[in-house]
């Protein structure tokens, strides 16, 4: 990017001399650049990534609940439709009710772990 630049010339020179022997240039101009850092710029940045990052955790802790949600009603749907075929005596092998009851208590169980989070 600087391939175009010309070297500075003498008048250019004499013209900025006085500007860069100021006192604020020669006075900790680093540590004056990390102070105004630090307390202006890190601040403003940590709050707009925290805003982002606490979004994308609410985001993703609702899809959890919902996702486990779904597996709960899955598994009590099935658990009911094997205990009505097992009244029935129409079952033969396979998982049985209590089984699929089991698959049910564990989502629920993961899905109540969830909502205690941190990060609800």
């Amino acid at each position: 990017p600087y391939l175009d630049y010309l070297p500075t010339s003498p008048e250019q020179l004499a013209a900025v001399g006085p500007l860069l022997d100021q006192p604020w240039l020669m006075d900790d101009l680093e540590g004056r650049a990390t102070s105004f850092a630090i307390q202006q710029i890190v601040p403003e940045h940590l709050r707009s990534v925290s805003v982002r990052r606490e979004e994308h955790l609410r985001k993703t802790m609702q899809q959890v609940h919902q996702r486990l949600t779904q597996e709960i009603m899955y598994w009590d749907n099935y658990a009911n439709r094997l205990q009505g075929q097992e009244d029935a005596g129409k079952r033969r092998g396979g998982i049985s009710a209590n089984g699929s009851r089991s698959h049910r208590h564990i989502s629920r169980h993961a899905n109540e772990h969830a909502q205690g989070s941190v990060y609800k």
